[in-house]
C-alpha cells in the first residue's frame, strides 16, 4: 500500500479503497499479513444465448480444452428420460468429458442424447469435435434453445479429483435441457462446475 501511495502520489486511504474496489470485482485477493494477489478473472456464462463451450472461452480469450472421459451406449434412467421425454429405458448415447479453459479444468458434462436420432455418433471424434456442430452436420440437428437449472452442490470425490479440487469445497451443478426449434428436447447435460 506504501509503495502504490508514493508512486502514484496519493494517500494511503485512496489506495486502500482502490485495492478494496478490487477484492470486491474479484481481481485481486487480500491475505492478511501477506498481501494483495492478482487473481484469474472469473468466468461468467451468458445464460440467455445457446452457444458451445468452445464458442463461449474463446470469445473471452480462453483456450478451450476436452478431455473425452468416457463415450458409451446407455439406458434412459427415469430423470433422463423425463428430461427428453423417452420411455425408460430407452437406448441413449453418454458422452462425458471434461472442460477446461486457460488449462485449468472448468466443467465435468455428462450429456444424454436419443441413440435413435443420431446413429453413429459414438464413432466419431467426441474429444476434438464440437458436439453441437457434429449433431447439426451429420444428423441436421440445430438446438436453438435451453432450460438450464443451477443449484450448488459438493461434487462425489471423483468429480472433485477430476475438477482438480477437494471433495469438500462446493461447485454448481447445471442440468441443461436443450430443444430443437420445434421444441423437441434432444440434450440433458449435467454438469458440475469447479
Amino acid at each position: 500500500e506504501k509503495e502504490l501511495s508514493e508512486r502514484f502520489a496519493c494517500s494511503l486511504i485512496t489506495v486502500r479503497r482502490a485495492l478494496d474496489e478490487l477484492r470486491r470485482e474479484r481481481r485481486i485477493e487480500r491475505i492478511s499479513g501477506r498481501g494483495s494477489f492478482v487473481t484469474a478473472p472469473p468466468i461468467e456464462r451468458d445464460l440467455a444465448a445457446l452457444t458451445s463451450f468452445t464458442e463461449e472461452m474463446e470469445a473471452r480469450g480462453l483456450s478451450p480444452e476436452t478431455s473425452l472421459v468416457a463415450a458409451r451406449a446407455g439406458t434412459a434412467d427415469p430423470q433422463v428420460a423425463e428430461y427428453l421425454e423417452l420411455e425408460p429405458g430407452t437406448a441413449t448415447i453418454e458422452v462425458e468429458r471434461l472442460r477446461s479453459a486457460g488449462g485449468q479444468p472448468l466443467v465435468l458434462e455428462t450429456v444424454h442424447l436419443p441413440a435413435a436420432r443420431f446413429p453413429g455418433l459414438l464413432e466419431t471424434d467426441l474429444a476434438h469435435e464440437s458436439l453441437y456442430g457434429l449433431l447439426a452436420e451429420r444428423n441436421g440437428v440445430s438446438l436453438v434453445r435451453a432450460r438450464e437449472a443451477i443449484e450448488p452442490i459438493l461434487p462425489t470425490k471423483r468429480e472433485a479429483e477430476l475438477l482438480g479440487q477437494g471433495p469438500r469445497r462446493p461447485a454448481l451443478l447445471i442440468e441443461l435441457v436443450a430443444f430443437t426449434g420445434d421444441g423437441v428436447p434432444v440434450e440433458f447435460c449435467r454438469g458440475v462446475v469447479r
